[in-house]
């Protein structure tokens, strides 16, 4: 169970900015915190509107038509004390149109799903679409499941090392498929 001190939570979008930066223009990413029911905190990357589905949320990239969606879900535990990791979504799209985007991938990781050991670690969903990822590397063996979804540092680890695998193996394809 990945469970930190409120205050990492408090200052989780500072954290977020730094993963992030290398995939952003000029480094500075857009961050967003939203207070749910049940002592959900919800924060992630792009604009948001506090009523919106956190889904929605868009953070552009440094390629062009291509934009991420990331959030991460916490609930508190012992009065707000700490918080436990519900959920981790990160999304890629690419725009079809000026007002149509499509998935071409996402990265989950559900640590608090009891229904399936592999879907508790960071875990990989392709989308079928014209760019095709065939050649990227893809590695689900990062560090061990157990230590990525039992605290905080093999998540952050984890996750840190899975982004800078998506920069070398994923956007060199994006951006060689939407140069052609």
């Amino acid at each position: 169970m990945v469970t930190v001190p409120a205050d990492i939570v408090l200052t989780r979008e500072v954290c977020l900015q730094e993963q992030f930066k290398e995939f952003v223009p000029y480094r500075v990413s857009r961050t967003f915190r939203r207070q749910g029911r049940f002592d959900q905190i919800t924060i992630g990357l792009g604009d948001l509107d506090s009523s919106l589905d956190p889904a929605l949320a868009r953070q552009l990239c440094l390629l062009n038509n291509v934009a991420l969606n990331y959030y991460e879900v916490w609930q508190s535990k012992d009065r707000g004390r700490s918080y436990v990791l519900n959920r981790a979504y990160l999304h890629l799209f690419v725009s079809t149109s000026p007002n149509a985007e499509d998935q071409i991938l996402a990265i989950h990781c559900d640590p608090q799903t009891t229904d399936n050991h592999y879907k508790k670690g960071l875990h990989l969903h392709l989308k079928s679409h014209p760019i095709n990822l065939a050649r990227a590397h893809l590695s689900l063996c990062l560090p061990k499941i157990d230590g990525v979804i039992s605290d905080y540092t093999g998540f952050s680890v984890a996750y840190s090392a899975m982004l800078r695998m998506l920069k070398g193996e994923v956007f060199p394809i994006i951006e060689a498929s939407l140069l052609n």
